[in-house]
């Protein structure tokens, strides 16, 4: 009698562990299942999106489509962990593609599959940078364009998200993050910066330099609306806001390199023009979609 109830405790937790692996496969199929969900979401929304028929594009990068990220190691399947070698352009509108790379190991940011709102990511942690110094986005000499980003901080200090140009004769146009969290507008010597980031807050941020209204840069900080703007000169050198062609970078300063970037960045738009406020708003819409970030 006792040999039998040992039997039947054997088979019965023979049974209980068959069925524990069975609903770990079941749960680890279902994980699996709701992020092919997620980015299956992403990708129509990308695909669907009004960025695609508003002119003057000249540079979008993503996380979610096929192609649109080169692992080191992977090619174009990245895998979490893998070194970014280039962030492939998904313009549609351009033939000529501006891709941004890192040819250097230690210099490569990181591919997040869970990153920003459990989308994909690129991780830069402070020594990382992409960059294109012969294809830039915005043409030499122009005053009047538009970027858009999605970033969290890691730490909110010393960060230039996006940049194109020089810090010679020529200008400087970007995003940065001063030394106290301060972050807006950067320039050469033309700086706006009256928003304040928080490390570990997700943002969908965008710039509107335009500098042929009263207004020559206003803010869109998880915002519909412009929450900041600059009216005339005051405080720098407002009437100069021409780039220059020198060199294109995410997650770092053009130029030269420094303030790289400690966070994640899951998308980048630039416009050779000022847009319209429709079109601003139809933008800020479909990346706090996508991203899941609030507007304010």
């Amino acid at each position: 009698m006792k040999k039998n109830f040992s039997a039947f405790s054997l088979i019965e937790l023979s049974i209980v562990i068959l069925i524990i692996g069975i609903l770990v496969a079941g749960i680890t199929q279902s994980s699996r299942l709701v992020k092919a969900i997620r980015i299956n979401a992403a990708q129509n929304l990308t695909k669907s999106s009004d960025i695609n028929s508003i002119k003057d594009l000249v540079f979008w990068v993503e996380p979610t489509l096929d192609g649109s990220i080169t692992s080191a190691a992977n090619g174009s399947n990245p895998e979490d962990g893998d070194t970014v070698s280039a962030w492939n352009d998904i313009n549609p509108q351009l033939s000529a593609k501006i891709n941004v790379s890192q040819s250097t190991a230690g210099n490569r940011p990181t591919y997040k599959a869970d990153g920003i709102s459990g989308l994909p990511s690129l991780s830069f942690d402070g020594n990382d940078f992409l960059a294109n110094a012969t294809s830039v986005p915005i043409a030499a000499g122009d005053d009047s364009y538009s970027i858009f980003i999605v970033w969290k901080p890691v730490t909110a200090n010393n960060d230039m998200l996006i940049s194109q140009g020089t810090n010679a004769n020529s200008r400087l146009a970007g995003i940065y993050v001063g030394s106290s969290g301060e972050y807006g507008f950067a320039g050469y010597q033309n700086d706006y910066r009256p928003l304040t980031a928080v490390a570990g807050k997700s943002y969908v941020m965008g710039v509107k330099v335009d500098n042929s209204t009263s207004t020559n840069i206003s803010l869109f900080d998880n915002s519909l609306t412009a929450n900041s703007g600059l009216t005339g000169g005051v405080g720098g050198n407002y009437s100069n806001l021409d780039v220059s062609a020198a060199d294109f970078v995410i997650g770092g300063r053009a130029n030269d390199h420094t303030q790289l970037m400690d966070g994640l960045i899951s998308e980048a738009l630039v416009f050779d023009r000022a847009l319209k406020t429709e079109e601003i708003q139809a933008i800020m819409k479909y990346l706090s979609k996508k991203y899941g970030i609030k507007q304010q």
